[in-house]
């Protein structure tokens, strides 16, 4: 098998990040995750603002369209 590429990548890795995510109280539409995933995956997520957060923080938060891009690929991939 070879290598995965980076879109497959990042994809899969959202997808992790909505599943293991929790809704704050006053989030806005934002869930949090914890980050735990490969930094270039996430900063490359970042860069297309569908997470955000401080670099410092362990956790993330998944942006409304990163929600919604994760509900879109989980169901693409058959898991919703």
């Amino acid at each position: 098998m070879g290598r995965i590429n980076d879109s497959t990548y990042d994809d899969l890795v959202l997808m992790m990040l909505y599943a293991k995510s929790w809704e704050e109280k006053y989030s806005q539409g934002y869930r949090s995750s914890w980050k735990g995933f490969d930094f270039d995956s996430l900063n490359r997520l970042e860069a297309k603002e569908l997470i955000t957060g401080n670099h410092r923080n362990k956790s993330t938060a998944l942006t409304p369209e990163g929600v919604e891009k994760a509900k879109e690929l989980l169901r693409r991939y058959g898991f919703e």
